[in-house]
């Protein structure tokens, strides 16, 4: 497994999140990182997409029209960077 160095960046005193971290590691024995899962972009932006696609399920839906699935998708990954961006503002600007 590629070497994966994970990190956490701090200002003033408030943890800030990166989206191309994975969400979890699997660790061996010994510590040494063997593997990971989503990133926290693809996993924020897969909880949208489930939001995203709520009324689907309700019965109001377009399942036929391609451009709209393209279009959710979209809308969820703009709602992922979104999310940490907002996540990542200082508590003052909020």
């Amino acid at each position: 497994m590629a070497n994966i160095r994970v990190h956490r960046v701090f200002d003033r005193g408030v943890m800030k999140t990166n989206g191309n971290e994975p969400i979890n590691l699997t660790f061996a024995a010994d510590g040494r990182i063997t593997g990971f899962c989503l990133t926290k972009r693809e996993y924020f932006a897969a909880m949208a997409f489930q939001g995203v696609c709520t009324p689907c399920v309700a019965g109001n839906h377009n399942a036929n029209y391609p451009q709209e699935a393209q279009f959710k998708a979209e809308m969820a990954v703009r709602l992922a960077d979104a999310l940490i961006t907002e996540l990542n503002k200082d508590k003052e600007t909020k």
